[in-house]
């Protein structure tokens, strides 16, 4: 199979023999292989247009009706998904989009189904590569619960340049939901109330039927002396008042009939409104002018609740108790199309082995009770993630945001010894990923991002993992600053733990970060800070508290370190008592290294060698 850039470069090459009409335009069928998962595009189809075309072109699709283990396709609901390529073919880059095929239907032999995409402006908007692939979807329709879902591997088609005329369409909603839009004014055209009679009228002249007599002929519904008893039983009990009585009317009070003015809501109807009203609008029953009413005393659940672009969980079906495994929730709120979901306080489990990846730009958001810098935690006011399984629950990908959850491993030991897998880690084509406060209880790792040329924001996270922030690979731009890592932030902590920390444990480990800021502390590591071939970062404020080593420049060029500190030494045993503040190094050097700076720092040791400088080897 092609990797995704040789399909590319095959895509130019088909365009190519088209501009010197070495292939007759058609609409040639993109077959799918489901034993590959490939779709093989025809030279003829790898141009899907120019910028600024819409609904013009259409994309033809042929796949065996029965794949996998018997899933038969023609009961499932087809989408093509598709998204930019960037110029170097080595990320996808903007919003996804979506296409439902309405069209699917089994062909002549009985083996295959087919289906079409109709190309709109959104996928045309830019010049450049598209990728796409098949998804197959079957949903329970009464429960919501997604049952099988089947996919491709990408494929790339190519949109070429042209001039703008000034008159560009740009699409107002996603494809998904201008075919649904579509699907309404359908509707509303063929239920109008003279085109409602007509299918009456139809219907019944196709299905004649025949009526008892009694329920049309009022003399044989019922006997004259019943019908004249239920006349006058009615008229004792009900006095029917007229409207028109001095221009009030009546309504039920309390088992009583009270006289209203006309047109005035009952008593229940009001107080339903203004209870309504109220939950929508908390910052109703407090004061602004008088400052009683702040940011932070306006609840982030009642917040969340009132920007409706996030989905309470809990009112989805999440439990919150920690009884009850939440993935295929969360599966089945994003399958919906959900991305941004809000998890108010309360324990959620994550046991039966599934890691939820977030959509692109997807983000999750509960509730947290956090002193930062004071090591408080109110743990009964947190979005607890309660994690048995040793798969990590939660991966990230471009611009996902992660706020205010809490995570925590129950059955972790003392020394760590269950290998649970980084608690966020992300896809390395990753970019702008935000995790913000966070806390971290027993993680053998809190974060661990492996990017390739992205940024990340990471602030304001707190705990007590055996490694807090790993950085694997390079990251760009990026902003590492407000954290607090050390095993005093866990209130359930023993000795051991804070020992085993104190022995093995590193803060923050940074491969390959260029012109980056990191700016947070740590305590009682083994290493606090260990920062490996990077180069134009600013470790600006950064505290070292009672670590073996404070800091390790490994490789690094034009490193400034300023404000930092560090007390080089144990508190937990009098063996480990002579730590060292700055190692530098190269035992990791890639490429010529130049100087790094050191300015107004303060180290601490009871070491007589505060500082270790090892040469570097041109």
């Amino acid at each position: 199979m092609p990797s995704l850039e040789e399909a590319m470069r095959q895509s130019e090459d088909g365009i190519e023999q088209l501009d010197d009409g070495l292939i007759t335009p058609v609409n040639d069928v993109f077959m799918i292989n489901p034993e590959t998962r490939t779709i093989s595009v025809p030279l003829s189809e790898r141009l899907f247009g120019v910028n600024f075309d819409k609904d013009v072109e259409k994309k033809y699709f042929k796949c065996p009706k029965i794949v996998g283990n018997n899933i038969d396709l023609s009961k499932h609901k087809i989408y093509v998904v598709y998204q930019k390529a960037d110029e170097n073919i080595t990320t996808l880059m903007g919003e996804v989009g979506k296409y439902w095929c309405e069209d699917v239907k089994v062909d002549e032999t009985g083996d295959y189904i087919e289906f079409s995409w109709l190309l709109s402006g959104n996928v045309l908007e830019e010049q450049g590569f598209i990728a796409f692939k098949v998804v197959a979807v079957y949903t329970d329709t009464e429960t919501g619960e997604l049952k099988t879902r089947w996919n491709t591997v990408p494929s790339v088609g190519l949109v070429r340049f042209t001039l703008s005329d000034g008159e560009e369409i740009t699409e107002q909603y996603a494809d998904v939901i201008t075919q649904l839009l579509q699907r309404m004014d359908v509707v509303e055209d063929i239920t109008t109330p003279e085109a409602m009679k007509g299918y009456v009228e139809q219907y019944f002249n196709e299905h004649p039927i025949e009526l008892d007599e009694t329920l049309t002929d009022s003399k044989k519904a019922a006997p004259a002396n019943l019908v004249g008893q239920i006349k006058e039983d009615f008229v004792k009990k009900i006095d029917k008042p007229s409207i028109s009585d001095n221009g009030k009317t009546p309504r039920a009070k309390n088992g009583n009939v009270e006289w209203v003015e006309q047109g005035l809501p009952s008593d229940a109807q009001t107080e339903t409104a203004v209870n309504n009203w109220l939950d929508k609008h908390p910052e109703a029953t407090t004061t602004v002018l008088d400052e009683s009413l702040t940011f932070d005393k306006f609840s982030k659940d009642t917040r969340a609740k009132s920007n409706n672009k996030y989905l309470n969980m809990v009112e989805f079906g999440c439990d919150n108790t920690g009884q009850t495994d939440v993935t295929d929730k969360i599966y089945i709120a994003v399958n919906k199309g959900y991305k941004n979901l809000y998890f108010p306080r309360g324990k959620y489990l994550f046991s039966v082995g599934n890691r939820f990846t977030l959509p692109i730009g997807g983000s999750i958001i509960g509730d947290m009770g956090l002193g930062y810098g004071t090591e408080e935690v109110d743990e009964g006011n947190l979005t607890w993630f309660i994690v048995t399984q040793t798969n990590n629950p939660i991966r990230m990908q471009h611009a996902s945001e992660l706020k205010f959850i809490a995570f925590y491993y129950p059955k972790q030991t003392e020394e760590f010894g269950i290998d649970y897998e980084p608690s966020i880690t992300c896809v390395s084509s990753a970019k702008s990923c935000v995790v913000d406060s966070c806390f971290f209880k027993n993680s053998k790792t809190a974060i661990s991002f492996d990017v390739t040329n992205g940024s990340v924001y990471i602030t304001r996270n707190i705990g007590n993992p055996l490694h807090g922030i790993i950085i694997k690979n390079q990251v760009d731009l990026s902003y590492i600053m407000e954290n607090h890592f050390g095993g005093t932030y866990n209130k359930d902590r023993t000795e051991v733990t804070a020992k085993y920390i104190n022995e093995n444990g590193i803060a923050y480990q940074i491969g390959r970060a260029d012109w980056s800021k990191v700016g947070s502390f740590c305590y009682g590591y083994k290493i606090g800070f260990y920062l490996i071939d990077s180069e134009d970062t600013l470790l600006d404020g950064c505290g070292a508290d009672g670590c073996i080593t404070g800091f390790i420049l490994d490789g690094t060029s034009r490193v400034k370190m300023i404000g930092c500190t560090a007390t080089g030494f144990s508190k937990r045993d009098d063996s480990n008592s002579l730590g060292e503040c700055l190692v530098i190094r190269d035992t990791h050097k890639t490429k010529i290294r130049d100087y790094n700076q050191i300015l107004g720092c303060s180290f601490f040791s009871s070491r007589k060698t505060q500082l270790t400088y090892m040469e570097y080897q041109e």
